[in-house]
């Protein structure tokens, strides 16, 4: 089915941060060693995200969103969801 027609678009404006930003602040002489990249701050970036929900498409394809949601619901070799972006 094509997600343009059949789902609402939605948008988020929100902010990511890389978990490891200012990791440096927390090394001192005793405790030095740290794996490049040097971010130092600059790991953080704000956008506006649009397009359809991933949980409608889940729901319309028949899983149960909210057993899901609630942790009720075990797929036997469902691991994780992948997303690959056009930019």
């Amino acid at each position: 089915f094509d997600l343009k027609t059949k789902f609402k678009k939605h948008e988020i404006i929100t902010t990511l941060q890389c978990a490891g930003n200012r990791r440096e602040d927390l090394h001192n002489d005793e405790m030095r060693g740290f794996l490049a990249p040097h971010w130092v701050v600059g790991a953080i970036s704000t956008a506006k995200w649009g397009g359809v929900r991933v949980r409608d498409v889940l729901k319309e394809c028949g899983l149960d969103v909210d057993a899901m949601a609630l942790d009720k619901l075990e797929i036997p070799g469902l691991e994780h969801v992948q997303f690959e972006a056009y930019d």
